[in-house]
């Protein structure tokens, strides 16, 4: 089989081989495969003849026409992106996610319903990841310019905007060992609305377009609609790989009976900007609707979404995998000395063994440092044999993040995780009480925990003012600011000319500096004689009896 056998389908950049069922559009004669063209038409019925890009409806104002009747059909979509929505437990997401690949991008969104009253909530489910998601996106932070408590997260950057009501706020935790930077080229300016981008760098040759969006509820949906149409258009247009993580607050359930919704699924499909969460993502005993969603445009790769079953907020989490196969990632590990078989006795036996032929030689001054440094490398090499210094294991890592969480406290937290799915969900009314009144107790109880563990530390350090700032500084949340140094490109000197060199310039500064002192001491007035001129009835005699 020849090059010339090969056609390429411009929606998923594929080849379109010899003997495939292929179609042409009939404006721009572009090509692509029969089941990605399924995009623009129900999977029940036949395709639109003759068929039109999506590219040349838009262009003819005709695109609701043919792909109105799409927008009931989540199926297609996940045959087009080659992605599986599904719905799992809290207890199965450590399984899931070290079953993923090490070349995977994971980001996660998460409607808090403020991130200060949910904050530990979160901390505890995003330490049952065996791989922590490197773009952690919240809506409905509910916090104002300065957050007034620690919400930091380890290896996280965070950046937020608030908004200007009472609820809303959107935020982004962006793991440190990415390369982002904040952006507002795409920026909404939408009155009902808060968003926030960053161009965050996976690699040397893949970049994302990230956005955080928070849509206010019961807002005008066609206004909105048009809004983020021309954000769409302007992604494609510069050709950029966009993730669009949020609360939408626009049921795509309900949209069958509701044309304003439909014609917002349109929109996104129209850009090829394609929802991933397929599943209900707020559910009480008596609604089910997809309100948060994340929208991408990367369909070439492999993608994976989640929708985590948990009571962390009104709304469950969402996250989504894409296979970058050239993605790395380092580890930060933490490293500790491993005591489990630790022997004093057999420590200390060694150590006399191994000094005794030191202790036997004489000291003097020539052998002095040599027979030092002997000693601490005996002393060294010995506790490294009987206390070798090892990596902690993800799980005890997980531990010291939250040290007031005990082994009981854990247990508890499993037990509301599985009274969740058989009390809350499926239960009778007696037993959503019970489950509401556990989990009630359990958050006070981990609430006094955590005060407890906080009051001992303070208790411990209470003689050390450093160390005592230094751990009210990490429960308020207060940050070191580090003012950035740059260059001075240019002085201006006495006579008014402009010094560009920067050997000149240190020069300058340097003669400067170095000569404060001599010009001071030439200002100071000389005077004649001694200072005893200036003392008034000097006491020349002291004598103590």
């Amino acid at each position: 089989m020849t090059s010339s056998d090969f056609l390429t389908c411009y929606l998923c950049n594929r080849s379109i081989i010899l003997g495939q069922t292929k179609l042409n559009c009939e404006i721009c004669g572009k090509q692509l495969h029969l089941e990605c063209a399924l995009i623009f038409a129900p999977s029940d019925a036949p395709l639109a003849q003759p068929y039109f890009c999506q590219a040349c409806l838009k262009e003819t104002r005709s695109y609701q026409k043919f792909h109105g009747a799409f927008a009931n059909n989540f199926k297609v979509l996940n045959e087009l992106s080659r992605c599986r929505c599904q719905n799992i437990e809290v207890s199965d997401l450590n399984i899931i996610s070290r079953s993923m690949s090490k070349n995977c991008f994971i980001a996660f969104h998460l409607n808090t319903g403020s991130l200060q009253k949910n904050y530990d909530e979160l901390v505890n489910l995003l330490s049952e990841f065996a791989t922590p998601p490197h773009l952690i996106a919240i809506s409905e932070t509910w916090l104002g310019v300065t957050p007034n408590s620690n919400i930091s997260l380890n290896n996280y950057d965070f950046i937020h905007k608030p908004s200007i009501t009472i609820a809303g706020g959107v935020g982004l935790y962006v793991s440190r060992d990415l390369f982002f930077c904040q952006i507002h080229e795409y920026d909404l300016e939408h009155p009902d609305c808060e968003d926030l981008w960053i161009n965050l760098k996976i690699n040397l040759n893949i970049s994302f377009i990230i956005g955080v969006i928070y849509k206010h509820p019961r807002k005008d949906i066609i206004q909105f609609t048009s809004t983020i149409s021309n954000v769409l258009d302007r992604l494609n247009r510069d050709k950029r790989l966009f993730i669009l993580l949020g609360d939408w607050n626009i049921d795509l359930l309900g949209q069958s009976t509701d044309l304003a919704t439909m014609k917002y699924i349109d929109t996104h499909l129209a850009n090829l900007s394609l929802p991933l969460i397929t599943k209900p993502t707020r559910v009480t005993r008596t609604s089910s609707t997809l309100i948060d969603n994340i929208f991408t445009n990367a369909i070439n790769y492999d993608l994976s979404s989640f929708v985590i079953l948990t009571d962390i907020s009104d709304h469950y989490p969402q996250f989504c995998t894409v296979s970058t196969s050239i993605f790395t990632r380092r580890q930060n590990q933490i490293f500790r000395r491993d005591m489990r078989n630790f022997s004093i006795d057999l420590y200390r036996s060694d150590i006399e063994s191994s000094i005794l032929p030191i202790s036997n030689c004489q000291i003097t001054c020539d052998n002095l440092n040599i027979l030092f440094d002997s000693f601490v490398a005996i002393i060294k090499s010995s506790i490294d044999a009987h206390a070798p210094i090892k990596p902690l294991s993800r799980h005890k890592t997980r531990l010291l993040a939250k040290p007031w969480i005990t082994k009981g406290i854990r247990v508890s937290v499993k037990r509301k995780h599985k009274m969740y799915k058989t009390h809350f969900k499926n239960g009778t009314n007696t037993q959503y009480r019970t489950y509401k009144t556990y989990s009630n107790l359990l958050a006070v109880l981990i609430n006094k925990a955590k005060k407890m563990y906080y009051f001992n530390r303070i208790k411990q350090v209470s003689g050390d003012i450093r160390s005592t700032w230094d751990l009210i500084g990490r429960i308020v949340n207060i940050k070191k600011e580090r003012t950035p140094l740059t260059a001075i490109k240019t002085i201006i000197t006495d006579n008014g000319s402009r010094v560009n060199d920067p050997l000149l310039i240190a020069n300058y500064f340097n003669d400067y500096f170095t000569s404060i002192g001599p010009n001071l001491f030439e200002k100071i007035p000389h005077i004649e004689g001694s200072f005893l001129s200036n003392l008034k009835n000097p006491i020349k005699k002291i004598s103590f009896s």
